[in-house]
């Protein structure tokens, strides 16, 4: 039996056997834990420089591929997209240059226009009524109204030529002071014989009542006839026109002639020619025909055709703010800008 001295000494041996193998298996385990981040970060390393390399391979190969696309023949599609872009710029230049086209022929003589509002006379300075006292207004029976309630509208001394049925004198035509057709008149010899300083002229209804598109030809025509008498004979007087008014709804009904599409293309072309001859067109519907483009029923007459003695005061109160400026004219309201010179 061995003696506590041997058991004790074994005991210590053990104890280092096992400390030993523990410390024997630590190191086993983090050597190989030290040699698998290696490879770990080995294989990494291999791999990223492979993809380093790859991405720099395919950057150049990229590069090298951009280059020649630019030499490339554009495709029908590109050709397509180019010449949609240029169309556009192409119509965006033509827009701005018709505006400013239109933009011109306002009170400018010698340029027409599509819209008769765009060649109108612009709202001036008021004047008083007495500018009208050597005025002259020549048109038909809508016009003798301008002297039958002349003491309604408080139109002053103007004078007033114009008949039922009148249409604008051409070719040598006379009007009748009755129905009978008796006594008649040069309407242009009267006109000068009246020494205006102005004229006003309205014309067109009775011609227009004709449906037929030749109607609207020989009106306009045998309308620049009779200004041209009238600044043949009477070169420094300057000559307003003044558009045909529409007619009511209902009477548009009894006279197709009279429709106010009709009436609006009409005064497109009336404006167009007066201008050209050096006069100025004044857009008196808008003042009087403000239902829809119908003659308003208001200050219509019965008839839808003709108007009632309100309608005069605003036609005329109209023209008070719808002169042509002139530095010697007394206004009363607004503020008169020279927009076009007067002769």
């Amino acid at each position: 039996m061995s003696s506590y001295k041997e058991f004790r000494a074994e005991v210590r041996r053990r104890k280092l056997i096992k400390k030993i193998k523990k410390a024997v298996l630590l190191g086993l385990i983090v050597l190989f834990l030290c040699t698998f981040a290696w490879l770990i970060v080995w294989v990494i390393s291999l791999f990223g420089d492979d993809d380093s390399n790859s991405a720099d391979t395919t950057s150049s190969i990229s590069e090298s591929q951009s280059e020649p696309e630019l030499e490339q023949t554009p495709t029908k599609k590109d050709i397509e997209t180019q010449e949609e872009k240029q169309a556009k710029i192409d119509e965006r230049n033509k827009y701005w240059e018709d505006l400013n086209k239109q933009a011109a022929t306002i009170n400018t003589v010698g340029f027409s226009g599509s819209d008769s509002k765009m060649l109108a006379v612009q709202e001036n300075g008021r004047v008083e009524l007495s500018y009208f006292d050597r005025a002259l207004f020549m048109g038909d029976s809508i016009t003798t109204g301008l002297d039958i309630y002349r003491n309604t509208t408080g139109l002053p001394n103007a004078k007033v030529i114009a008949e039922v049925g009148a249409a604008p004198v051409a070719n040598g035509a006379v009007w009748a002071r009755d129905k009978d057709k008796n006594n008649l008149y040069d309407p242009i010899e009267s006109a000068i014989l009246s020494n205006p300083d102005k004229i006003y002229l309205m014309f067109g209804t009775n011609t227009l009542v004709n449906p037929s598109a030749a109607t609207e030809d020989k009106l306009i025509n045998d309308y620049g006839i009779m200004i041209d008498k009238l600044q043949e004979r009477a070169p420094n007087v300057p000559i307003y026109v003044q558009s045909i008014l529409a007619t009511t709804a209902k009477a548009t009904e009894k006279k197709p002639g009279l429709t106010k599409e009709r009436i609006a293309s009409v005064n497109n072309r009336i404006a167009e020619m007066a201008v050209s001859k050096g006069c100025y067109y004044l857009n008196v519907q808008e003042v009087l025909c403000y239902d829809n483009g119908y003659l308003n029923w208001d200050i219509a007459q019965k008839d839808g055709i003709h108007i009632k003695p309100e309608a005069y005061r605003a036609w005329l109160e109209y023209l008070t703010t719808h002169t042509v400026h002139k530095p010697e004219n007394q206004y009363v309201g607004g503020s008169p800008t020279a927009l076009l010179a007067a002769p």
